[in-house]
């Protein structure tokens, strides 16, 4: 079967459960456990996406998926390239907060906010956007169509509990961690092109 769609994935699930019905509807739980686990530790090019953010005063509202920053442009002329800051530096350093041409940028919960406060009317921004849920996506994501076994153990690594059988954890967490490690390293050869080194601090 493939593992594209929200119920293909939920149907092999299943079946590695054992074909347990009790366990059926815990199934999305750990489909949702499984994308919060990849979304702390992924950071890869199929995550990246631009978006405007209109401001107003120099301050504009992040998108709903942001996960994380990794560029940041004016619209203003002449265009530049923010500089991340430091919170409690910036507003230190910018008093009193002024308009102007913005050097400086810095994220406050889920706003983006610039230093001089930016007379621009929008920045373009380049970040990393979580991964598209399989419950509102059902057609898949992907994740789904490129690394389908990432939800598979992942989501196994939530089930073995419920299956009375806690020292298969270890293996699908093992598991889970090889095929993450070869995601990250597919792309650190893909954007640098350099020699892959084993990223420590994954775990089950």
């Amino acid at each position: 079967m493939a593992l594209t769609a929200y119920d293909q994935i939920q149907q092999t699930i299943k079946r590695y459960c054992w074909d347990r019905d009790d366990l059926s509807g815990m199934i999305p739980d750990w489909i949702t456990l499984c994308e919060s686990r990849l979304n702390n530790l992924l950071l890869v090019q199929e995550m990246e996406a631009t978006a405007a953010v209109s401001l107003t005063s120099g301050v504009g509202t992040l998108p709903a998926d942001y996960l994380a920053w990794r560029r940041v442009l004016t619209t203003d002329s002449p265009i530049r390239d923010l500089k991340w800051a430091e919170p409690n530096w910036a507003e230190d350093t910018f008093q009193p907060l002024v308009s102007g041409l913005a050097n400086y940028f810095t994220i406050i919960g889920t706003a983006i906010k610039t230093y001089p406060l930016s007379a621009a009317s929008a920045l373009t921004l380049t970040y990393y956007q979580r991964i598209p849920p399989l419950a509102s996506n059902m057609t898949g994501n992907w994740v789904t169509q490129n690394h389908p076994q990432l939800y598979l153990y992942g989501c196994m690594i939530e089930a073995t509990p419920f299956l009375d059988d806690d020292d298969r954890i270890s293996t699908w967490g093992q598991m889970f961690n090889d095929a993450a490690q070869k995601v990250l390293n597919s792309d650190i050869t893909g954007r640098w092109n350099r020699p892959i080194m084993r990223i420590r601090g994954i775990t089950p």
